[in-house]
């Protein structure tokens, strides 16, 4: 018998089964909602795929704490998600106006031709001109991540490839039709 220690201790086949089952279906519905919804552009339907995705990132930490035998896999393509994340933040994060100024004059230039003497004042200001609708790109790239990372850690085996594979071709089938 393995002692708890043991590498994959407290796991068993039909345990992993389940939670394979489980995070696949739920990526499976995000795939078939999302050209349901027209591409998830609307509000409503933003919010129904943050909700998938913060579900299926906490199914992979459960299973991460509970299966001891789970490890998540560690890829080099999450370093440039990490680095366009922070581009992200970067760009909507209030900084010093001579900061903005370097990086991005022309920012700088649109705000005092549209604030004048107002914007003069400011002290501090974002590289983006808008910066809601680029908090709310970095909520949609983070289900895109979430997404991403809950492929590269779930889908290990062939079976499991195949299962995905076929629903998109299905799901781009069904939307071509």
């Amino acid at each position: 018998t393995p002692s708890p220690a043991a590498p994959g201790a407290g796991r068993t086949p039909a345990a992993s089964r389940r939670w394979d089952i489980a995070i696949l279906s739920l990526l499976i519905g995000l795939i078939v909602f999302m050209p349901i919804a027209y591409g998830a552009v609307e509000a409503w339907s933003q919010l129904v795929i943050v909700a998938g995705a913060v579900a299926l990132s906490l199914m992979l930490l459960l299973r991460w704490a509970l299966d001891r035998g789970f490890q998540p896999r560690f890829s080099l393509a999450f370093i440039p998600l990490a680095l366009y994340l922070g581009l992200i933040v970067f760009q909507a994060a209030p900084l010093p106006t001579r900061l903005v100024q370097l990086v991005s004059p022309a920012a700088v230039d649109a705000r005092q031709e549209l604030l004048g003497e107002q914007f003069e004042a400011e002290r501090v200001t974002t590289v983006s001109l808008y910066p809601h609708a680029t908090w709310q790109a970095l909520r949609l790239a983070l289900v895109a991540c979430a997404i991403f990372v809950s492929v590269v850690s779930v889908v290990r085996k062939p079976g499991h490839a195949v299962v995905l594979l076929w629903s998109v071709f299905a799901i781009g089938c069904a939307e071509a039709a």
